[in-house]
């Protein structure tokens, strides 16, 4: 069965918007499926799931998660597929990557609704990451080693903080 126009218009909005309200997910179907594209008793998640089944052999997903502190709802697209080719197709190094992870889960390990990071230890957790590292796998090959742990340097990380930032996250 292939995908409707309308539906792989969605999907090209999603991707580009990289995520989005739920509200406005609902919104964004509308416009493009027309005014009834619900059907009575008919939701958003049913058409994304129905989505979803055809976009499986892509390994890829709309998926919708709850934003703390206000559990507002949001949606993007994600990989359903955690292997290495899958971490190849972004723009991002594995370092970017588990910096934004570090910051996340830094800020998250908080539980508070106003939890932050400062700037500072934003730029040092590369430090952290590398000390985790070293202790996870303390003989993995000095050449490749010391490449990543200069890209876990303050100034690096800086770097990937601009990135990650001038790109939304």
């Amino acid at each position: 069965m292939a995908m409707a126009v309308e539906d792989l218009s969605f999907l090209h909005e999603m991707i580009a918007r990289k995520y989005e309200s739920e509200e406005n997910v609902k919104t964004l179907y509308e416009s493009l499926h027309g005014n009834n594209a619900l059907r009575e008793g008919e939701t958003i998640d049913h058409k994304i799931a129905d989505m979803n089944r055809l976009l499986d052999f892509a390994h890829i997903e709309l998926r919708k998660a709850a934003a703390p502190p206000d559990n507002k709802v949001y949606w993007g697209v994600v990989n359903s597929l955690d292997d290495e080719l899958s971490k190849l197709m972004t723009k991002y190094s594995p370092e970017d990557v588990a910096i934004f992870f570090a910051i996340a889960k830094k800020i998250l390990a908080e539980d508070s609704a106003d939890a932050d990071i400062s700037f500072n230890d934003a730029r040092n957790i590369g430090v952290e990451i590398a000390d985790a590292e070293n202790e996870e796998n303390p003989r993995k090959a000095s050449e490749s080693r010391s490449q990543h742990l200069r890209l876990l340097q303050p100034q690096a990380v800086q770097e990937s903080l601009s990135k990650l930032t001038c790109d939304g996250w």
